[in-house]
């Protein structure tokens, strides 16, 4: 077994070192020289050696001995394994089907959602930041689109899509392919968990099955008894079995997909789909079958089916990946709270901006749920923000944390009876400005130590290096705003280090039935200068300079003075300045904030011109 393994890799690549062989089999290095040295010495290789390189060939002998044991043993094929996660995906949108006149990608969903919001909304739950889109001509709009959301996309035109088949489309990304990718055909609809578990397997290259639907044109599949493909036909003729079809959604490790330009080299149909090559190439590499059952999707080939869509096929994608999300719910509540399992648990919807919140009702006992929003757990360390809440939790500020995982960033606190989230309007009465000065002070003065030190300057460049490593854009004049804030620094004294919040909009603010004060959400929180609080606070809720004043004396208990305004301001341009930063990062793992960035940056330049100049 172990022979025709290392066989099968040198058929496939002649020049592979034994330390490649050894990765691309599994095998030890030393146990990949010894059966070189063993397949030698019984002619089934010849070894040439060239400076520091060696090229492996099989001999008649190898290769008749690995064409009868393919032949006798079907099973036997290399089985690469992911080695990394896939962060780049090709979409095929180049052939616009039967009689739409737009591309798929461009038709909407419904109200002010497209087919290319939803794929782009998937993938970024599956950390995808990278697009490589294959269009014909008319791809103004598509441009259009990821420029506006701050996509990091390539275009790639076909002129003559709708003349060759899809392994030409495929085929001209090859100079912009460095990696793994997720490729899917753009006139696609389906379920999130399919994508999910394409994504989550282990193998480099794999392709999403599902039960025969009756679409149009299906690509039918056989698959072997340990779930790899054996052969894939839109002849129903040639197919051992009828119950499993190939859906236009699979992903390829690098060196799969130069075998497959390799193989198209030597092909002289324009018509090829590139499915076929897949297919040749699962012959000696392993090419794994997702088999998601019961799937709802859809191929948007014609007018009719996308009326099917509108109307059928993504309502009942809607209702059951909302029941899936409540079951999920559920079954996260009963676990953490050890409940009977004819335990009632409702489950309710609480919004979010960056976060999936829900409100959970047990057995008359409410709870409230946070479920990370996408991209969250790259930018924010749960571990900290575990520790910092439960002790914000002992000191009466925030509500009782009954379960946090800081793997998946999913917490379950105590609910908080009768709340009322505060607004940029009703928390600007006095009466609220003094409970936020006091629930603030409480925190600050009290001898707590969070686990970690919020170091804002270092954020900022966190920020900032993501955004470049996904090859983002700042906004124009970003640098020179930046330049003028850093030197205003030297001017101000900063204080030691308190514990803090971090991330004071309004709607952190929760009071409860008798008008008690809470903060939630402690995501950001750590240890630093208290000014960041005051100034965040400040900054979110829009205060007018005569409304900072008051709430600054209500804190203090005292006249505030002039340096401490102008250390207000410093600070709440910083904010604007890091804030507008993590938009951009949002925006890349497509999430629509809207003008909410470019208002944050445009806050930010004018707070610095008039701190500056005062």
């Amino acid at each position: 077994m172990e022979n025709i393994q290392l066989l099968l890799a040198i058929k496939n690549n002649s020049n592979f070192s034994q330390r490649k062989l050894a990765n691309e089999t599994g095998m030890s290095l030393g146990k990949v020289n010894k059966i070189v040295r063993e397949m030698t010495n019984d002619k089934l290789l010849t070894v040439t050696q060239k400076k520091s390189s060696m090229t492996y060939i099989l001999t008649d002998k190898g290769e008749s001995m690995l064409s009868n044991s393919l032949t006798n043993q079907n099973e036997i094929k290399i089985k690469n394994i992911q080695s990394k996660c896939i962060d780049t995906a090709v979409i095929l949108a180049a052939r616009i089907p039967g009689d739409l006149k737009k591309s798929t990608l461009e038709l909407e969903i419904k109200k002010d959602y497209r087919v290319l919001d939803r794929l782009i909304e998937q993938f970024s739950q599956q950390n995808i930041t990278k697009y490589i889109f294959v269009t014909d001509q008319n791809n103004l709009k598509l441009k259009e689109y990821c420029e506006s959301k701050k996509i990091k996309a390539e275009f790639v035109i076909s002129n003559n899509a709708k003349e060759t088949g899809t392994m030409e489309s495929l085929n001209l990304v090859k100079d912009l392919i460095d990696t793994a990718f997720i490729l899917v055909e753009g006139d696609l609809v389906v379920e999130t968990r399919a994508i999910a578990e394409l994504i989550a397997n282990e193998n480099a290259n794999a392709i999403l099955c599902t039960g025969l639907s009756g679409q149009h044109e299906e690509a039918f599949v056989d698959i072997d008894s340990n779930g790899y493909l054996q052969n894939i036909s839109k002849d129903i003729r040639q197919m051992r079995n009828l119950s499993v079809e190939f859906i236009g959604i699979s992903k390829y490790s690098y060196s799969f997909f130069k075998k497959l330009v390799d193989e198209y080299k030597n092909s002289e149909n324009e018509w090829l789909n590139y499915e076929y090559l897949v297919n040749a190439i699962s012959r000696y590499d392993a090419v794994k079958c997702i088999l998601v059952d019961n799937l709802i999707w859809i191929d948007i080939d014609d007018e009719s089916r996308y009326h099917k869509l509108m109307n059928a096929v993504y309502p009942a994608i809607k209702i059951r990946e909302d029941k899936e999300n409540t079951r999920n719910i559920q079954n996260i509540i009963s676990s953490v709270l050890k409940l009977p399992e004819d335990t009632d648990i409702i489950v309710r919807d609480a919004g979010g901006m960056t976060n999936d919140n829900y409100r959970v009702k047990v057995n008359n006992q409410y709870y409230f749920v946070r479920m990370p929003g996408a991209g969250t757990n790259e930018i924010i360390i749960r571990e900290n923000e575990e520790i910092n809440s439960k002790l914000a939790s002992t000191i009466g500020v925030t509500p009782t944390i009954f379960y946090f995982n800081v793997d998946s960033g999913i917490k379950i606190a105590e609910e908080i009876n009768g709340a009322t989230t505060l607004t940029s309007r009703s928390i600007k009465t006095r009466v609220n400005l003094k409970k936020v000065s006091e629930i603030l002070l409480k925190l600050h003065s009290s001898n707590i130590q969070f686990a970690n030190r919020y170091d804002y300057l270092s954020e900022l460049k966190n920020y900032e290096e993501i955004l470049k490593k996904r090859f983002g854009h700042f906004y124009d004049g970003y640098e020179l705003t930046k330049t003028k804030l850093m030197l205003a620094m030297d001017s101000l004294e900063f204080n030691s280090d308190s514990p803090c919040h971090v991330d004071l909009v309004p709607e952190n603010f929760v009071l409860d039935k008798n008008e008690s004060m809470y903060l939630i959400d402690w995501e950001y929180s750590g240890m630093t200068d208290q000014f960041w609080d005051l100034a965040s606070f400040c900054n979110e809720s829009h205060l007018t300079i005569e409304e900072i004043r008051t709430f600054l004396e209500l804190y203090f208990n005292r006249t505030i003075e002039e340096k401490e305004m102008q250390k207000i301001f410093w600070f709440m341009a910083f904010q604007n300045l890091l804030w507008s930063v993590w938009t951009l990062n949002k925006a890349l793992e497509g999430e629509d904030f809207g003008s909410y960035g470019i208002s944050r940056f445009k806050n930010a330049e004018k707070i610095v011109e008039e701190y500056l100049n005062a």
